[in-house]
């Protein structure tokens, strides 16, 4: 199984067979990096990179709150 903690990494649909009835698909998204929220709610909903960030320490209060 190929899975990555970090957005725009899903190339493909996979499927996880948890029970006889359910299936958890993994499958490429569209996150939307802006859509009327806050820098701060956008870089914790995980749409950006940490690598891309420029001051990351500036996200730790919101992360411990």
């Amino acid at each position: 199984m190929l899975a990555a903690p970090i957005p725009g990494e899903t190339r493909v649909w996979q499927y996880v067979h948890m029970t006889k009835r359910i299936n958890l698909i993994d499958c490429p998204g569209v996150v939307y990096s802006n859509d009327g929220k806050d820098e701060v709610s956008v870089v914790l909903r995980g749409v950006v990179r940490a690598e891309k960030l420029e001051d990351p320490e500036y996200y730790i209060p919101a992360i411990l709150d």
